[in-house]
């Protein structure tokens, strides 16, 4: 079904998010190897990531061996899945999110293990020894709030001006006829992406039915532009244009710009 609406989508997904581990068809977000592992350690899930070799206790200390079996269980897939998705060369902040439950089940079971082995060795008779948890607990509480509000507090400020890559054609599109209404002819200079286009086309078929406005989408830079409203967000596309050609800038934003090209240099 998903098929008949967009033709060329299942093999989208098998290109763009099954095989790119080796090479992408433009310019991908953190190639490197270690971004995940910075990223959970460091911002992510900072600092519980670091709770995570609490898991040691256990191993050697437990007489369980089902729950040694369970932990490492919990460690083998998500360290298989934390490689794995290093290993690809396309990265996102999102596509790690499966391993965080696994992080949480691996803590969890790792402190209620602990407090155990540490009750038994060290309280076996005492009644206050309940309290530890609670005192635990608040005093984790206490000293990681302070983080979560960071994080709120700099995703707020982030994604109120934050405009999603695919989007950023289409609401640049949208801005710049709020702002002119008498621009009908409009050139969009961007790279081929097989996602972002089907995202782009939206926006141009609502346009010219709505609007009745002529876009053409290309990736060639050459003189076919002289004469022409350029809307780019593609930042190597607008500097190659700003070397070969003169232009003037209509409208400009965080993301993306328009320019009348004058004629070539």
């Amino acid at each position: 079904m998903v098929e008949n609406r967009a033709p060329g989508y299942i093999s989208s997904v098998f290109e763009n998010h099954l095989m790119p581990f080796k090479e992408f068809p433009y310019t991908p977000k953190h190639p490197e190897f270690s971004y995940y592992f910075t990223y959970l350690s460091k911002t992510a899930f900072f600092p519980f990531f670091y709770l995570l070799a609490l898991a040691i206790i256990p191993f050697v200390f437990s007489k369980k061996q089902w729950l040694k079996n369970f932990l490492l269980y919990l460690i083998i897939v998500a360290a298989s899945f934390l490689l794995g998705q290093s290993s690809a060369i396309m990265k996102n902040q999102w596509y790690i999110a499966p391993i965080y439950p696994l992080f949480w089940l691996i803590i969890s079971v790792s402190i209620y293990e602990t407090y155990h082995l540490f009750k038994d060795k060290f309280y076996p008779i005492n009644k206050y020894y309940k309290a530890i948890p609670i005192v635990f607990m608040a005093i984790m509480m206490y000293t990681f709030s302070w983080y979560y509000i960071s994080i709120y507090e700099r995703n707020e400020k982030r994604m109120s001006s934050f405009i999603y890559q695919p989007e950023r054609d289409g609401d640049f599109l949208r801005k710049v006829f709020s702002w002119d209404k008498n621009i009908d002819n409009i050139l969009v200079l961007r790279y081929t992406k097989p996602f972002s286009d089907r995202q782009l086309d939206f926006y141009v078929k609502k346009y010219r039915y709505f609007e009745d406005k002529n876009i053409i989408i290309s990736s060639e830079v050459n003189d076919t532009l002289v004469g022409k409203y350029v809307l780019c967000t593609e930042p190597k596309l607008i500097e190659k244009v700003n070397q070969e050609y003169m232009s003037s800038i209509i409208y400009k934003e965080k993301y993306g710009i328009l320019l009348y090209i004058i004629k070539k240099k």
